[in-house]
């Protein structure tokens, strides 16, 4: 495939929206571009996953955050029932 050929293809898929099938593209036809877009292609892809690590990465976070905070209702609400036991034990 020349380079015209190349760029008609990508421009196509990124054209009809299908994202997924221009990263295909991009992966299978890697070698087939210039050696400067190959390096732009993988640190875009770079860049990418670390985003993505760092949307999974605060996700994460927040997650331990609702848990403690669970943990800390657990905590307050067996505090209650304790206390509701020993005055109706009195």
């Amino acid at each position: 495939m020349n380079q015209e050929e190349l760029y008609n293809s990508f421009i196509a898929l990124i054209e009809s929206g299908d994202e997924d099938a221009a990263k295909k593209f991009l992966i299978d036809h890697l070698n087939d571009f210039p050696e400067e877009t190959r390096k732009e292609i993988a640190f875009a892809f770079f860049v990418e996953a670390v985003n993505k690590e760092a949307v999974i990465s605060e996700a994460q976070k927040k997650g331990i955050e609702i848990m403690k905070s669970l943990d800390e209702v657990e905590e307050i609400l067996n505090d209650a029932s304790k206390a509701a036991s020993i005055k109706e034990g009195m």
